[in-house]
């Protein structure tokens, strides 16, 4: 798994267990799984498997509220404990929440590199271009 040691992985099992409240599901092959089901499993492993690089693309679309807001409490102490945290999303409450800096981009160019409120001001300008 991601280039983790067996005994890594073996000690992460019961914490990604709890977190993910998969259950018995977690024996079963992963592609019998929910679209849902799988991003609770991967968001679980990235964030258990304590990474030096954190890359979030927008997962908190996933899963109810319960598991969202495990999910961000999570995420929190992780960000935290990542050297590099790089965090893809339209949201600008989680972008205010988590960013210090921002890259903008648009149409695959970037267009603005800098504090996050200026980017988000930059963002909703190309938005309502659009």
């Amino acid at each position: 798994m991601m280039g983790i040691p067996h005994k890594k992985v073996k000690s992460m099992v019961p914490d990604i267990a709890e977190f993910t409240e998969l259950g018995e599901f977690l024996e079963f092959p992963v592609r019998t799984y929910s679209a849902g089901m799988a991003m609770r499993l991967y968001f679980a492993m990235a964030l258990f498997s304590e990474p030096e690089i954190l890359l979030i693309d927008e997962v908190f679309g996933a899963g109810d509220a319960a598991f969202q807001n495990r999910a961000l409490e999570r995420l929190k102490k992780q960000i935290f404990e990542s050297h590099i945290f790089l965090f893809a999303s339209h949201s600008g409450d989680l972008i205010r929440q988590f960013c210090s800096k921002c890259i903008v981009m648009s149409h695959g160019k970037i267009v603005y590199i800098g504090q996050t409120e200026e980017a988000l001001s930059e963002y909703d300008r190309i938005s309502k271009e659009a």
